[in-house]
């Protein structure tokens, strides 16, 4: 009871000083801290929260889960979507709870903030995971539209979608949500072979 009344606390203070950020933290302040960084855009930790984050801290970390400004439950109708923003967060977030340094733990588009960061920021991170991130954010959105083109070649619904797509600024959210919609659609972040575990998880 006492740890849920201190995670709703951090989450209200956080509201309450402007900072529009959804936080939950797990474990003990004193363990070695991790930040969970989720995908996206448009996603949210929740997924992690409900799988992994207790797991983690049960094993003696001291994990950090939130959802990006202006995704998920940080709900801002002034965020930018920008990773000049989402690091302003993440060092919000580091002297909040007085971090040093932290491991970032992040996955698929999270794993470019993550990467980004600790280019920009090295003396802050202690170590930096990726699981199923991109290491190549405009590679990736052009296999994703040119491998559907080949696919839908003469549906001129699909091709119209894509040739929309394609005007969008290739830096802003839009773009990108676009592009995972798209992806989405053709099943390509469906697992080929799932697990009895794995299934029970998605479930």
């Amino acid at each position: 009871m006492r740890s849920l009344f201190l995670s709703l606390f951090f989450i209200f203070s956080i509201f309450a000083n402007g900072q529009n950020l959804y936080i939950k933290t797990y474990g003990n302040q004193k363990s070695k801290p991790v930040i969970f960084i989720h995908g996206g855009p448009s996603g949210n930790a929740t997924l992690f929260e409900g799988t992994t984050a207790q797991n983690l801290a049960n094993q003696g970390f001291y994990v950090i889960a939130y959802d990006r400004r202006g995704e998920g439950r940080s709900t801002d109708p002034n965020a930018t979507f920008t990773y000049e923003e989402a690091f302003k967060d993440l060092n919000s977030i580091y002297k909040k709870y007085n971090l040093k340094k932290a491991i970032l733990l992040s996955h698929s588009f999270g794993g470019l903030v993550a990467t980004l960061y600790t280019n920009k920021y090295p003396k802050n991170v202690s170590a930096l995971v990726l699981a199923g991130a991109l290491f190549s954010q405009q590679e990736t959105y052009d296999h994703i539209l040119n491998s559907i083109k080949k696919i839908h070649d003469g549906d001129s619904k699909t091709l119209n979608k894509i040739a929309y797509i394609e005007k969008l600024d290739k830096n802003s959210a839009g773009y990108r949500k676009h592009c995972f919609d798209l992806a989405s659609d053709e099943n390509y972040f469906k697992m080929p072979k799932p697990t009895a575990k794995s299934k029970k998880t998605i479930c």
